[in-house]
């Protein structure tokens, strides 16, 4: 999601990350994407591919967009942003990542 703000003489464009959105100046999570989200981690941890994975959460991603996606500690949660994956599943999907790329 693209976020345009002006900042004095500038434009500043910025995005947010999949799954959130922004509500009188706070990052909500953004329910249809955020289901989205969940979709691709654990069609990931049941050893779909990466671009599989999207491709069935109804996402159009590269390989190397998902593995970013997949890596995100904001979906934890933190100050800013809401929870929107378990620790067990965030920490799963990159242990599968590493092994993965070790093989």
């Amino acid at each position: 999601m693209w976020i345009k703000s002006s900042g004095g003489d500038k434009e500043v464009v910025r995005t947010i990350a999949q799954g959130y959105k922004i509500v009188d100046g706070q990052v909500v999570v953004f329910e249809g994407e955020a289901t989205k989200v969940k979709m691709v981690f654990n069609e990931y941890l049941r050893g779909t591919s990466l671009v599989g994975s999207a491709k069935k959460a109804g996402f159009n991603m590269t390989h190397s967009s998902v593995k970013r996606m997949l890596k995100k500690k904001i979906y934890l949660g933190d100050n800013y942003y809401p929870r929107i994956i378990d620790e067990d599943i965030f920490y799963k999907a990159n242990k599968m990542l590493e092994d993965r790329e070790k093989n």
